[in-house]
């Protein structure tokens, strides 16, 4: 039996719409993926206020206290280079890693923030 022209015009269509399918769910994927690290690197800027913030107020803290809150504050500092270092990975992972790695980087983030957080209610006395 041949193929008919009517049979091959169909599959090429099928065969166009299945490759036109994949390439959209690859920009919705990137898209979704740029918007993902706008957003940590949007929180990463926060932190980054609260850690200045912070600096701030540990020059107003006890003597006894300073010594303490400024090794909390370096220890804080060195983990935010961590999780940009992280971050940076991420915007160039592939896709498979990238769906293994965000989570964990947002995890990370947040545990950051909890920490700054924790630390400035040292100095501060209060959330």
């Amino acid at each position: 039996m041949r193929p008919t022209p009517r049979l091959i015009a169909f599959a090429i269509v099928m065969l166009m719409l299945a490759g036109c399918g994949g390439e959209d769910r690859q920009t919705f994927d990137q898209s979704d993926q740029q918007a993902a690290i706008a957003s940590l690197e949007n929180e990463l800027d926060r932190i980054d206020r609260r850690l200045e913030q912070m600096q701030d107020e540990v020059g107003n803290a006890s003597q006894e206290v300073r010594q303490e809150l400024q090794e909390t504050y370096a220890d804080l500092k060195a983990e935010r280079v961590r999780v940009r270092e992280r971050i940076t990975a991420l915007e160039n992972a592939g896709q498979d890693q990238w769906r293994q790695m965000h989570p964990e980087v947002k995890a990370s983030l947040d545990d950051l923030a909890q920490r700054v957080d924790r630390a400035r209610e040292t100095v501060t006395g209060g959330p």
